[in-house]
């Protein structure tokens, strides 16, 4: 799995409020074909969730793209890189 920085490098938003971390699986940096056209294969994307509570650290929610279509909702940006890396890896083992 390899994680792309999505907006921002940092962990600030971009100039528009954006802010994500992309999960992408495969090889040869993820190129592969759909339809007749070069696409890279994105398994997840990790974004941050904004609240007014300053007692909460951070709060991120994992929407998966693959192999599921669904979301997490987890406390760190490592938390939430780990379940996605747990996840897809368990795919593979019992595909």
């Amino acid at each position: 799995i390899r994680w792309e920085d999505r907006y921002s490098k940092t962990m600030e938003d971009d100039k528009m409020g954006r802010w994500a971390r992309v999960a992408h699986a495969g090889r040869l940096k993820n190129l592969g074909v759909f339809r007749g056209k070069m696409c890279q294969w994105e398994i997840a994307w990790v974004k941050r969730i904004k609240h007014n509570n300053p007692s909460i650290n951070g709060m991120f929610t994992v929407d998966y793209l693959f192999p599921t279509n669904s979301k997490t909702i987890l406390h760190t940006l490592p938390e939430a890189k780990k379940e996605v890396e747990q996840a897809f890896k368990h795919f593979i083992r019992n595909v």
